[in-house]
């Protein structure tokens, strides 16, 4: 497995969700707080292309916010996003 392709299944493939990582405490430390601002790579169109799910660029954004990381353990949160996001697919991926 290459570095790209290990980087990628890692962080959007099999990594366990954003409010798991709250809830274990991994947004408290600073080593992978700048881990998550690393990944911000992935945004530039020549890694972008090998995204099987792109909208994960939208989450990483918004982990970059510590005020987002503090609420992804929120359950309501969490919920809201699950359901917008079940919305989105089911209209065929399109806003609306």
């Amino acid at each position: 497995m290459n570095t790209q392709s290990g980087q990628q299944d890692s962080a959007w493939g099999k990594a366990p969700p954003p409010v798991w990582l709250a809830q274990n405490r991994y947004f408290e430390d600073p080593a992978f707080v700048s881990y998550l601002e690393y990944l911000l790579y992935w945004k530039e169109p020549k890694y972008a292309k090998y995204l099987q799910y792109p909208h994960a660029l939208f989450f990483l954004e918004l982990l970059q916010s510590p005020d987002f990381r503090k609420e992804i353990a929120r359950s309501t949160v969490t919920e809201f996003i699950h359901t917008q996001q079940f919305r989105f697919w089911q209209h065929g991926g399109k806003p609306g």
